[in-house]
């Protein structure tokens, strides 16, 4: 079973797990990717990353936070994943924490403008995972 950004939208995140661990076997492998609680982009842009936009994303979650959820619902042998999955959204962020949002939308209609936001977003992911603070958590678990 793959959950692919769907836990953070969840209302009852512990629930939502519950009722996964009981409707798959025992030997199912879950893979989950959520944005990270912890990542560079929420530390920095705080209220203007596309992690923190209410009401879309409900709960975030950190490595030990997730783990503890898991575990606490049944799951065990959580492994943490190395993904270069990237979680973009660095220069939305500037332009709406600048006021600039409906200029930054005109600009994104220009191709060489959307390459160098591109080329931005993908320098702030790479710095994101030099210094461990990586926008997303992928990992697998299972009962057994």
């Amino acid at each position: 079973m793959f959950l692919h950004d769907v836990l953070e939208h969840a209302y009852e995140p512990s629930e939502l797990i519950r009722n996964i661990r009981k409707i798959s076997k025992k030997s199912s492998k879950i893979f989950i990717k959520i944005p990270s609680a912890d990542s560079l982009i929420l530390e920095m842009m705080k209220e203007y990353s596309v992690d923190a936009t209410a009401p879309f994303h409900r709960t975030l979650f950190s490595k030990k936070g997730i783990a503890h959820l898991l575990k606490k619902e049944g799951f065990k042998n959580v492994i943490f994943l190395k993904s270069d999955i990237k979680n973009y959204g660095w220069t939305r962020g500037i332009s709406e924490k600048f006021k600039l949002g409906k200029m930054y939308e005109q600009l994104r209609k220009n191709k060489k403008f959307v390459k160098l936001d591109y080329e931005i977003d993908d320098l702030f992911e790479k710095i994101s995972t030099k210094v461990n603070k990586e926008p997303v958590i992928f990992l697998k678990c299972s009962q057994n």
